[in-house]
């Protein structure tokens, strides 16, 4: 009596094979813009924190100047090599209320640029800006 062994043909195993090739390369064909949506998202991330950081700042004390931070939008002393955001807060000024000229508000502008040349501001392609009214400051800070 034969026995006989079942396996695939060389036909069915080349099928097989040309269908994984097929999903395979698709998948290595995606992985570039997965991959620049992920980078783009952490991106996002670090300036909303910046921006957020500095509103925040900006509504309990009278803050101007320029600010670093790192790739994550943490806070920098200094400009480093690991400064990869700089942020400038230009100085309060007073703004009346339309309708109402004894209600004074404080205007502020945050300027972010992501280019870290020696002067981070001057190419406006990079900026990103945010005007802000604010309530005048009350005890500890002046506008």
């Amino acid at each position: 009596m034969k026995r006989h062994r079942t396996a695939f043909t060389l036909i069915e195993s080349l099928l097989a094979i040309c269908i994984a090739a097929t999903v395979l390369m698709t998948l290595l064909a995606l992985l570039p813009a997965g991959l620049d949506a992920t980078r783009e998202s952490a991106q996002r991330n670090a300036v909303t924190r910046i921006f957020t950081r500095l509103r925040q700042q900006c509504a309990t004390s009278a803050l101007s100047g320029d600010f670093y931070f790192d790739a994550q939008g943490g806070p920098l002393v200094s400009r480093t090599v690991d400064a990869v955001y700089a942020a400038r807060v230009l100085p309060a000024t007073a703004v009346a209320m339309p309708g109402d000229a004894r209600t004074t508000m404080r205007s502020i502008s945050i300027s972010l640029s992501d280019l870290m040349l020696d002067d981070p501001f001057a190419d406006p392609q990079h900026l990103r800006v945010q005007r802000l009214l604010l309530a005048p400051l009350t005890n500890g800070g002046s506008s």
